[in-house]
């Protein structure tokens, strides 16, 4: 059972998203609010596996929870209608394993609760694009050898920046989970990205994806 909260000003989207994720997972709701700082009494109070939350919030910005939830090891997932590329690289940046646009799918909500839920990132489609055009502009891996990274890492460095999940990586590469992750762990720390932002534009800076 995945405990959460839902931050959402809108109380007709949040009680018919959240009606819509009781019918198809398991989630139990700790909490349910209106505002950026309700959310952050919240999550403090109840310190659940997931914070799903509007970006665009009154009395504290989404990006202050965000940044929150990150600094407590916590997993957020942002679900907007917002879909500007310097916003949602703001909420990336910020602390955001996962960003869906209200837009989407119920299916895509699903999927993104899953994988936010277990510690991965996730992108709605629709937002792919974006945050390649965001990484591209702005280079904050400029410098970092491409040479330094082992031949397994650079594979696991189109993977990820394709958007494959750790699960996936290692079912590509005939690994476990486990070694998946520490493989990403290390050639993030090596090439110094922070997000799955960073590693994406790293991947396009050196070819292995196009934007």
């Amino acid at each position: 059972m995945i405990t959460a909260i839902y931050i959402e000003p809108h109380v007709l989207i949040r009680k018919a998203t959240m009606r819509l994720l009781l019918d198809h997972t398991q989630i139990q709701f700790v909490a349910d609010v209106g505002d950026g700082a309700e959310g952050i009494a919240a999550f403090y109070k109840h310190m659940p596996d997931l914070v799903i939350t509007e970006a665009a919030l009154p009395n504290a910005r989404g990006v202050e929870v965000l940044r929150t939830v990150r600094e407590a090891k916590g997993h957020a997932l942002v679900l907007s209608s917002q879909a500007d590329d310097t916003y949602v690289t703001e909420t990336l940046r910020a602390g955001a394993l996962g960003y869906v646009l209200k837009q989407d799918e119920p299916a895509t909500l699903l999927a993104g609760i899953a994988a936010v839920a277990r510690g991965e990132s996730f992108l709605s489609a629709r937002l792919k694009a974006c945050a390649l055009r965001a990484v591209v502009h702005k280079d904050l891996t400029r410098g970092i050898p491409w040479d330094n990274l082992t031949a397994r890492e650079r594979e696991v460095v189109r993977l990820a920046a394709e958007g494959k999940s750790a699960s996936q990586i290692a079912s590509v590469l005939f690994i476990s989970r486990r070694t998946a992750e520490t493989h990403r762990a290390n050639l993030m720390r090596k090439i110094g990205a922070k997000s799955q932002t960073e590693l994406v534009r790293f991947a396009v800076r050196h070819g292995i994806v196009a934007p």
